[in-house]
């Protein structure tokens, strides 16, 4: 009779540390890659001009053009009012025209489901061999026949027994929007100062 097999040293085989452990560090590093991310892109489109040693100098700002009806004295009628079109600008830094990217991976599942199944395995093997052998003699008168035969039989069987492994892994990553740090918020709070309105 084969030996039972032993799902619990199976089990153990597999190294859970890695199959768990895998995922979460994964996403650890994706989180961290998404936030330097957010920084190089604010580095990049928020600042121009950098100086010789490679940092950003100046703030990239867009200009806006537009007309519109103002009230004013009017110099021809004193103590009267009048209403003319003007021409301004606007100017505002480009970071605040935009929503950075801020992501967060708040949750990772993992499933893995594991199956093991023991096969127990029989054969059998059987030969059969016959060898007959004859010898006649005889004479005018008289006459003899030897006959022999050998017969063999054998049969062989075998048992044995398998684990057949089959594995399902399903890893689930989920992120969110989140809100900018800190210092993100007050760099913002700096640049809406530099929003500026001027008549041409």
């Amino acid at each position: 009779m084969a030996a039972p097999a032993n799902f619990a040293q199976e089990l153990g085989a597999i190294d859970f540390g890695r199959v768990i452990g895998g995922p979460l560090v994964a996403a650890v590093e994706a989180h961290n890659m998404a936030q330097l991310t957010v920084a190089d892109f604010i580095q990049s489109i928020g600042f121009i001009d950098t100086d010789n040693d490679g940092n950003p100098d100046e703030v990239r700002m867009v200009t806006f053009k537009y007309q519109r009806e103002v009230t004013e004295p009017d110099p021809a009628n004193p103590g009267n009012d009048r209403t003319v079109l003007k021409t301004f600008t606007f100017s505002v830094p480009f970071i605040l025209l935009i929503r950075l990217p801020y992501f967060e991976v708040d949750s990772v599942d993992i499933s893995l489901n594991v199956e093991l199944t023991s096969v127990e395995t029989r054969s059998t093997q059987s030969a059969f061999g016959i060898n007959a052998e004859a010898r006649v003699k005889h004479s005018w008168l008289v006459g003899s026949v030897n006959f022999k035969v050998n017969t063999s039989y054998s049969r062989t069987t075998k048992t044995g027994s398998r684990v057949e492994r089959k594995y399902s892994y399903q890893v689930r990553v989920h992120a969110g929007v989140e809100e900018p740090p800190e210092g993100v918020n007050k760099l913002l709070d700096a640049l809406v100062s530099l929003a500026t309105e001027k008549e041409v």
